[in-house]
């Protein structure tokens, strides 16, 4: 015989074993980071990946700082950029969600407005819009724009998220 009596009685102990290695493995493992330098610090609910590149927006080439990471079948993305003196901060926010747009195959008509409660005081606004991922996946993108300083970031949840996953990573940002 393959297997004895005494094997059949471990299998509810394996069985029983994998479900609480698995219950313990939380889908988001909130942790707060920061951008290097930056005076921004958000909960992020995996551990990002950094890197840094430089953008053309409008007429000029910015160092874009970005982080990212994905958890529980969502994209986090946040970019951040320091701004010269006596850059208009509102038209580079501006294009840089038509960018943004633009890669979700959406219009900034579908865009829709929305006020995230952000603690501390940050000049914040946000956007949410429809689009599909280069894959042709179906995707909402929820996304914080904040002005600080002499910085902008744009803080985007890529996927289906519920309105409690929005708001939990919403409520972790905060100004340094």
């Amino acid at each position: 015989m393959w297997f004895s009596l005494q094997s059949l009685y471990r299998w509810p102990l394996v069985l029983v074993s994998l479900w609480a290695a698995t219950a313990c493995s939380p889908t988001y493992n909130w942790r707060s980071v920061q951008l290097e330098g930056l005076r921004v610090s958000a909960l992020w609910p995996c551990k990002p990946t950094r890197a840094e590149r430089p953008v053309p927006l409008e007429g000029q080439t910015l160092q874009l700082k970005m982080l990212s990471c994905d958890a529980g079948g969502h994209t986090f993305a946040w970019g951040a950029m320091q701004l010269p003196a006596g850059v208009d901060s509102a038209a580079l926010a501006q294009a840089w969600q038509q960018a943004s747009l633009s890669s979700l195959k959406a219009k900034a008509e579908q865009a829709r407005v929305w006020r995230p409660a952000i603690r501390g005081d940050l000049k914040a606004s946000g956007w949410q819009a429809s689009g599909v991922r280069h894959d042709g996946e179906a995707i909402t993108a929820h996304a914080v724009v904040l002005h600080v300083r002499n910085e902008l970031h744009q803080l985007v949840i890529y996927g289906q998220p519920s309105a409690a996953l929005v708001n939990t990573w919403v409520e972790g940002i905060e100004a340094k």
